[in-house]
């Protein structure tokens, strides 16, 4: 496996990021434009998803953790990719836990988004033994932090429209509301 330091830095950064987000990162994305076999991504985002969970708990600098973690958490020949991966995440802890803090006040009442799966299907009706019409039809599948909390739609494609435009128009006031929370901050 071969990945130049700062792709290496900058895909970690991002994953980091998803991960402080409860986002769902996946060694595909990480082996975008590089050229990581998938199993070599698969791996390369399990380490990465270690040193993340090791690290939001420790105060240890990125030396600490990768003297530690040495022969525990990865081989002598990933060493350099290790230490780059704990450097950038040290780098960012403070940035990381305010994100992973703000997530889990966001989600600490009700159930919350921790999947989603969409599909398109094509509907089609036959009459008299030929395709009269058909539609595509978006089949939603949304699943919770909860055992058991789960939400299966469909939609078509206008309410699928509304739901991107009512989501833009909640995502602009979800954005005026964290800069007014800024604001307050502030003073």
């Amino acid at each position: 496996m071969t990945l130049d330091r700062a792709v290496l830095a900058a895909r970690a950064s991002a994953i980091f990021s998803q991960l402080a987000n409860k986002g769902h990162p996946t060694g595909k994305t990480l082996a975008e434009g590089t050229d990581l076999s998938p199993p070599d991504a698969g791996d390369l985002m399990f380490a990465i998803s270690i040193t993340f969970a090791a690290l939001m708990d420790l105060t240890a600098t990125a030396g600490e953790f990768i003297e530690i973690a040495a022969d525990r958490l990865f081989d002598a020949a990933s060493r350099p990719a290790a230490e780059i991966v704990a450097k950038n995440f040290v780098e960012s802890r403070a940035k990381l836990q305010a994100i992973y803090n703000n997530t889990t006040l966001a989600s600490a009442v009700l159930p919350s988004l921790d999947n989603l799966s969409i599909a398109v299907d094509l509907r089609v009706r036959i009459e008299d033994g030929k395709v009269a019409r058909g539609t595509p039809v978006a089949v939603l599948h949304f699943d919770t932090d909860v055992t058991g909390h789960q939400l299966w739609l469909q939609l078509n494609k206008t309410e699928v429209q509304f739901v991107i435009d009512r989501l833009k128009i909640t995502l602009e006031e979800m954005t005026l509301a964290e800069n007014l929370l800024d604001g307050a901050k502030e003073k």
